[in-house]
């Protein structure tokens, strides 16, 4: 993820970049150490599976997208730990074919793009 990122700044000068997580890799974003990074997306994030603990830390904008028919994932736990957060956070949650999102693509990109054209969005 690290060096993903190191090898887009340089290719898109002076844009901003966002980091965005799917499944698993959801929990890997914290991690990045990259200061200027515009915000974190997660899509379906396993919080039942592995430690988010480390996003409480996190103080760039989230978007959270979660689908309400995760088997993956509850909603009110989804919902719970998106409460512990402090930074600028915005949580979309829609019927998205459990943990796949398979025909919501593209409805998925610009749920994304609103987000990042928001800069972070609003608080949830």
């Amino acid at each position: 993820m690290q060096a993903a990122v190191e090898f887009v700044q340089p290719a898109a000068p002076g844009l901003p970049v966002a980091v965005v997580g799917y499944s698993f890799g959801c929990a890997l974003l914290p991690h990045v150490r990259q200061p200027d990074l515009a915000a974190l997306v997660l899509i379906a994030p396993t919080l039942a599976k592995h430690n988010y603990d480390s996003f409480r830390s996190v103080t760039r904008p989230l978007l959270v997208i979660a689908s309400e028919d995760d088997f993956a994932i509850d909603a009110q736990r989804v919902e719970d730990w998106f409460g512990t957060l402090a930074m600028r956070r915005q949580l979309v949650r829609r019927r998205c074919d459990n943990h796949f999102f398979r025909g919501h693509e593209d409805w998925l990109v610009d749920t994304i793009l609103q987000f990042l054209d928001a800069r972070g969005g609003d608080d949830a």
